[in-house]
């Protein structure tokens, strides 16, 4: 493609010159060359890389529970349930499905599932609320305050981080939950809305987005989304879901390098390795 335009340059030059506004035109014509030869133009597109699930095991899942969290931790799921009313906190056998420990949440319209040292940090989405529980035994240890929304909650081993639901990722405080830093994510240097359920997983930030049917893996370094896990295999198992029944639910296991997916009132969680 750049051999090409440079070769049409000459001819291009002589019919321009002799045109009022031509020299415009030229450097106009001559902006196009440099942004199509340069090497890092399409830098961010060419390194996305796409992925499918396949599956290597099915648990069963509560078709009441509106999934807005997930994690992995020592030998046990734990899930954060929304809807006001209807929210919950809950400890779940990941070999079964069986939920081993429960709190409810009616008051609250709960949202992302973070862990802390031993400590569960639940959002809220519209009430600025962040409660924070013992991991033990789900008793109430504290909240912390916020602005704005809150979607989706995990950490780096340094700080949490936050999604609002825009294109933007939060990183805060754990000790007292301030903005440390901000994170705008792209994909093929677009904006990426929606981010919603997040995770964690060796050095990069996995994130669903709000009605797609894919997981985003994005750089913590600069935001560009680096890899997109089709899920479709997971649809295929579920064929009467409704349209807010969506894809959202992400737990590492790092012992066995596999990842929990589900999604909002969902029979089915699913755990699954990635294929190129």
């Amino acid at each position: 493609m750049c051999r090409a335009l440079m070769l049409s340059i000459p001819a291009t030059l002589y019919r321009w010159r002799k045109k009022q506004g031509g020299y415009s035109l030229l450097l106009l014509y001559a902006g196009i060359l440099v942004w199509s030869c340069f090497p890092g133009a399409e830098l961010e597109a060419s390194e996305v890389k796409h992925y499918r699930v396949k599956i290597l095991n099915m648990l069963p899942h509560s078709t009441n529970s509106f999934t807005q969290g997930l994690l992995y931790h020592d030998g046990a799921l734990y899930e954060s349930t929304g809807l006001r009313s209807h929210s919950s906190l809950q400890k779940i056998d990941p070999e079964t499905g069986k939920v081993l420990r429960s709190r409810h949440v009616p008051e609250l319209f709960a949202e992302g599932l973070a862990l802390w040292d031993d400590h569960l940090i639940q959002l809220t989405w519209k009430s600025g609320i962040a409660l924070v529980y013992a991991l033990q035994d789900f008793s109430v240890q504290g909240s912390f305050r916020y602005e704005g929304e809150g979607w989706g909650l995990t950490e780096d081993g340094h700080s949490l981080i936050m999604s609002d639901g825009s294109d933007v990722l939060y990183y805060r405080n754990p000790q007292n939950f301030s903005i440390e830093r901000r994170l705008r994510v792209t994909m093929n240097g677009r904006p990426v809305p929606s981010l919603n359920e997040l995770e964690y997983i060796d050095g990069l930030i996995y994130a669903n987005v709000w009605h797609q049917r894919y997981i985003v893996q994005i750089d913590p370094a600069n935001g560009h989304v680096i890899g997109q896990i089709e899920t479709d295999a997971l649809f295929e198992k579920l064929p009467f879901l409704r349209r807010e029944d969506v894809l959202n639910g992400i737990a590492g296991k790092q012992e066995s390098k596999t990842i929990f997916l589900t999604g909002k009132n969902w029979p089915q969680m699913f755990e699954v390795i990635l294929e190129e």
